[in-house]
């Protein structure tokens, strides 16, 4: 049987080398996705997003912080080290280095991703354009 936590482990795995097929295979076909800047997704719009999108991140290291795991629900704590290189919701890129605290929340469901739900401080990255 694969556990909630093992499908999260293996969505982001997919997400952070860009396996974009894998991605489509873990999210079940009715995903409902909230992501950092409050936009919506389903998963056509997701995979399309990440097969488009260049990352406006150089350099980055990413720390899990926590993993909990209560029933179906995951929820990841981390903190991404990285160069801001690129574009992202309108800031254009500061090239510093920044910290920015993330959490996911995921809910699995049959081996599949039904709901994505993403929350961190995007402030920190206005900061870095304004001296």
């Amino acid at each position: 049987m694969v556990t909630p936590e093992k499908t999260v482990n293996e969505f982001l795995d997919a997400l952070m080398n860009s396996k974009h097929e894998k991605l489509a295979s873990i999210l079940s076909d009715d995903v409902k996705i909230l992501g950092s800047s409050g936009k919506r997704y389903g998963k056509k719009e997701i995979i399309k997003y990440f097969a488009d999108a260049e990352s406006p991140y150089g350099d980055r290291n990413y720390e899990r912080v926590g993993t909990y795991v209560i029933g179906n629900t995951v929820i990841i704590e981390s903190l991404m080290n990285a160069v801001h290189v690129g574009e992202y919701m309108g800031i254009p890129p500061s090239n510093k280095r920044f910290e920015l605290p993330a959490v996911n929340v995921f809910e699995v469901e049959n081996g599949k991703i039904k709901a994505w739900r993403q929350y961190q401080n995007n402030k920190i990255l206005f900061d870095l354009t304004n001296p």
